[in-house]
């Protein structure tokens, strides 16, 4: 496919995604233990056979630029890697984010660009997604997929006809009319992607935005089609769908057969595997590379070197990579950033025993952050820094003081 460029769109704040992504670009999120969000789009690309990927960095981008370039380095040179900045400081919307580049394109002899954000969690080949493009003679095809009626106001919902021709895109409707939704993945023709992007940087007050301008404008003037997707697929757009998406693949990662063909690469520099646990402690987990496991760890994902102390009991929670939890401490419904130390005979989140299973009750603890011994932490804290336990709050004490509520 020498005549394809993926564009992979990794340059957003991710405002939603609160502590998260202070120091951090979202497609750089660990997730299933040992991946990035990020891994998943470049390998998609990589073992659909696209020799040409574009990761188009922003925020944080520097950090992310490294990171992709040693995944490339690791990939033994299967598909060249170039890394593309912004050339005004920043970007106003995805579309002007291909404008800024948009020299790649015209530089080089690519008939087809594929347009992909970085911080979605799929499988996809897009050998299948050309395919349907050419078959139709089409200049856009817009991959989607059926979302949860509930869920669907935070997606561009598309009508289309039989064929899978496009009769209308309308991004993140209040109402919508339908449940068939944009996944974000777009083919371009060529000369279609130059005209309706020159046409759109013309306009002062477009927001620069595929969602938002290029496709509801562009349903009328080309030939634009719908590719139903049926695979696995998660938008990591909030706090909550990272979550979910992480427990989620302790199921799922299997059954994406990551393996061979469809390997995730995810380590720059090769670390011996060298974990620690009794496995009869470690139920329904995902555990990464360098673990140690002294305690019970149950419906959790661990990122590499996380360490759980004797009789420390964790559940239903995400750990990243380098944080150790300390001795008969409990933690329950807990994302824990990287580089995080939770003290002995901690209590984080709802504790052991609960059977209550909303996103509402989790708690985040910041990137960094020392808990100190005896900390108690209960869900309506959401949050832990390390500047909010040295203000000593009300809802965060150490264990025997009274708290309000």
């Amino acid at each position: 496919m020498k005549n394809v460029l993926a564009m992979a769109l990794a340059g957003g704040r991710g405002e939603r995604m609160g502590p998260l992504c202070d120091t951090r670009a979202k497609p750089a999120l660990t997730v299933g233990g040992d991946m990035r969000v990020i891994d998943f789009g470049l390998s998609n690309c990589v073992h659909s056979g696209i020799k040409n990927i574009a990761v188009v960095t922003g925020y944080q981008g520097a950090q992310l630029a490294r990171y992709v370039t040693s995944w490339a380095e690791s990939n033994n040179g299967h598909s060249k890697i170039h890394i593309l900045e912004p050339k005004n400081a920043t970007y106003s919307g995805t579309a002007d984010a291909v404008w800024q580049n948009i020299n790649i394109v015209k530089r080089n002899g690519f008939e087809w660009i594929i347009v992909l954000p970085a911080d979605h969690v799929s499988k996809m080949n897009f050998q299948k997604l050309l395919k349907f493009h050419i078959a139709r003679r089409a200049d856009v095809t817009v991959a989607v997929a059926r979302v949860q009626p509930e869920n669907a106001h935070r997606y561009g919902i598309v009508a289309s006809d039989a064929d899978g021709r496009v009769l209308e895109f309308k991004e993140k409707p209040p109402m919508p009319a339908g449940n068939l939704a944009s996944m974000g993945i777009y083919v371009f023709n060529r000369q279609a992607l130059l005209e309706c992007l020159a046409s759109d940087a013309c306009e002062p007050y477009s927001p620069h935005d595929f969602g938002y301008s290029i496709m509801p404008a562009i349903v009328n003037k080309k030939a634009v089609y719908a590719y139903p997707f049926m695979g696995f697929w998660r938008d990591i757009g909030t706090v909550e769908s990272y979550y979910q998406t992480n427990l989620e693949l302790i199921d799922r990662l299997p059954l994406l057969n990551v393996g061979r063909k469809w390997q995730m690469p995810t380590q720059a520099v090769p670390v011996p595997f060298h974990n620690s646990y009794d496995r009869d402690r470690v139920i329904h987990s995902l555990i990464g590379p360098n673990c140690i496991v002294r305690g019970t760890v149950e419906n959790s994902v661990l990122s590499p070197g996380v360490v759980v102390g004797e009789n420390a009991v964790v559940k239903n929670s995400i750990i990243m990579a380098g944080s150790s939890i300390g001795d008969y401490s409990h933690l329950d419904h807990c994302i824990v950033d990287e580089d995080v130390s939770i003290g002995a005979f901690c209590k984080v989140g709802l504790g052991t025993g609960s059977n209550i299973c909303t996103f509402d009750t989790t708690v985040i603890v910041s990137h960094g952050t020392s808990v100190p011994d005896y900390t108690f932490v209960p869900a309506r804290a959401e949050m832990v820094s390390q500047a909010r336990l040295n203000g000593s709050t009300a809802d965060v004490c150490q264990i025997g003081c009274s708290t309000a509520g």
